[in-house]
């Protein structure tokens, strides 16, 4: 069976420490490994993209087949989710 992480975000924060520590130590295949696939909302892709600033690469992120990016479309369910 196939396991998927789902990361969430908040209004006001995007948590994206799994994959931005991941990628800043070269070791976001370890995600893959322990889910198979990552699904994120497309917040937290445009918060992981903007860590290119501080020299940290983003390409094992940006060229991954295995994480996808999702939009949010009913805030009100995502909100009973994440409760």
């Amino acid at each position: 069976m196939k396991r998927i992480l789902i990361l969430f975000y908040d209004k006001d924060s995007i948590d994206t420490s799994p994959i931005s520590n991941l990628l800043s130590i070269n070791k976001l295949d370890i995600l893959k490994k322990l889910f198979g696939e990552v699904a994120i909302p497309k917040e937290v892709e445009q918060e992981i993209e903007q860590i290119a600033e501080f020299g940290v690469n983003t390409d094992p992120f940006t060229q991954t087949d295995w994480i996808s990016r999702h939009e949010i479309k009913n805030q009100d369910l995502f909100e009973q989710l994440r409760s």
